[in-house]
């Protein structure tokens, strides 16, 4: 068996295209594994850099195997098996913040450079006072990001055609337009000439994104299998889902510098991204939380367990179809296709979701992904949704803690389980009513909403006499 090296599995050298901030499982089963395929299919012909977001040493995939790695696709796509295996060689080099930072900075003058993508978590993404404009480097990423792009504005002496175009992973609300709005508040933080902000504004993009794919890492259980397939030791193989969708709020011409085009990827430019991430929170999130409250106390532990169980399939086929995509504000097609492809995912014999992870900060899940649903479906239907009723009551009968004897896997803010004790200090009759008035957990009152008080009561009593 050979290892893996660039020497071993020579490719293209091209330019520096792409300065990635995070170099995690996520980043190169995704984003790493899009461009590979633009340099084949489109002739992006643009190499990585990949940056380190914290202090730590340098990954095994850029010192031992050159940034060579195997991405691993298993599943299902359209009804049918997914087993490929694709050689990523588009890595070109590893540079860590912390010890090369004239390093990092120099590659900001690269005239190719074009893109910088990132994944630093939902925290990466925050401004820090103490940063300072003369740190080597400074601690947070907006921070970095403002010093780069300084360099970049002085190495051309404000060419607005020298900018760069961000495309952050990060899951946050608006991830672009939050990186662009710190990276100003650095530039008045550090007192940076009023022409740099002006050049930000209108030489760099910031596009707001939303990402999608379950990325689940090394494939301890098969991982010899694909080396004996490849010929490679590849001790940093990545094993994903078949399906991807990467949502870029951005104009057509964002096509010119990800060129994904006629190449089979399921990009989409597109001018609002509000709509899609609804979609996204209220059918996959939303279908997650409800499956986990309802599912749980029916004695199933996975999401796939879930969907093959017969009732529990139906409920989720009538909640999604009947509920939930009637309230998303996109063409009904695409919804309706969007939802197939998460019941698609969720039958994946290869990933083994755990109802217990997704049942964490239910509460909180519960207000963000199915309540907004079912004010709207009400708002509209003036009749409250059977179905998202039913799965309220789970998520009530699933804090009381106890079910037929086994405690449940509640985890949540010490408020919360304070109110859901509360409720539950009569074990037979729980206080639905005052729980409901609780407007710091919900938002608002929902003893406002007419009639939910009672059948909220009536639904609950049925799951405990069940």
């Amino acid at each position: 068996m050979k290892e893996l090296n660039k020497k071993s599995s020579p490719a293209d050298a091209y330019p520096i295209k792409v300065l990635q901030f995070g170099d995690g499982n996520f980043l190169r089963g995704f984003a790493d594994w899009m461009i590979d395929i633009l340099n084949e299919k489109a002739s992006f012909h643009g190499s990585v850099v990949t940056v380190a977001p914290l202090r730590r040493g340098r990954p095994a995939v850029t010192d031992d195997q050159e940034g060579r790695y195997h991405v691993v696709l298993r599943g299902l796509s359209n009804g049918k098996r997914v087993d490929d295996v694709r050689l990523i060689t588009c890595l070109d080099q590893y540079v860590d913040p912390y010890s090369e930072y004239e390093k990092l900075i120099s590659i900001t003058d690269v005239p190719s450079l074009q893109l910088i993508i990132s994944n630093t978590t939902e925290a990466g993404i925050t401004f820090h006072p103490g940063d300072i404009d003369k740190d080597s480097p400074p601690d947070s990423f907006p921070a970095k990001v403002t010093q780069l792009l300084y360099r970049r504005f002085n190495t051309y002496k404000g060419d607005v055609s020298k900018g760069l175009t961000f495309l952050p992973c990060e899951l946050i609300e608006n991830n672009g337009d939050v990186l662009r709005s710190i990276v100003l508040q650095y530039a008045k933080h550090w007192g940076l000439p009023s022409g740099f902000a002006e050049w930000v504004n209108k030489a760099c993009t910031f596009s707001n994104t939303l990402v999608d794919r379950i990325v689940t890492g090394y494939p301890g259980d098969y991982a010899q299998q694909i080396m004996e397939r490849t010929g490679y030791k590849d001790e940093r193989i990545v094993a994903a889902e078949p399906y991807h969708l990467w949502v870029i709020q951005a104009n057509a011409s964002m096509n010119n510098v990800f060129p994904v085009d006629g190449v089979g990827l399921n990009v989409k430019f597109v001018s609002d991204l509000t709509p899609y991430r609804t979609s996204k929170v209220r059918v996959l999130n939303g279908a997650h939380t409800a499956m986990t409250l309802v599912g749980y106390l029916r004695g199933l532990r996975t999401v796939r367990e879930a969907v093959e169980d017969r009732w529990m399939s139906e409920f989720l086929d009538k909640l999604v179809a009947d509920e939930i995509l009637p309230t998303i504000p996109l063409p009904q097609s695409e919804v309706k296709e969007y939802a197939t492809a998460v019941f698609e995912r969720f039958h994946n014999p290869e990933i083994k979701h755990e109802l217990k992870s997704i049942a964490l900060n239910s509460v909180s899940k519960f207000r963000a992904r199915l309540l907004p649903t079912l004010l709207d479906r009400y708002k509209v239907t003036q009749q409250l949704p059977k179905r998202l009723v039913h799965v309220f009551a789970a998520l009530i009968v699933f804090y009381r803690g106890q079910w037929k004897g086994e405690s449940l896997p509640v985890s949540d803010s010490a408020e919360t389980l304070e109110a859901f004790k509360v409720c539950w200090q009569d074990q037979s009759r729980p206080d639905v009513r005052r729980l409901l008035a609780n407007e710091a957990i919900w938002g608002l009152d929902l003893t406002t909403i007419k009639g939910l008080p009672e059948e909220l009561e009536r639904c609950v009593r049925d799951i405990l006499d069940s």
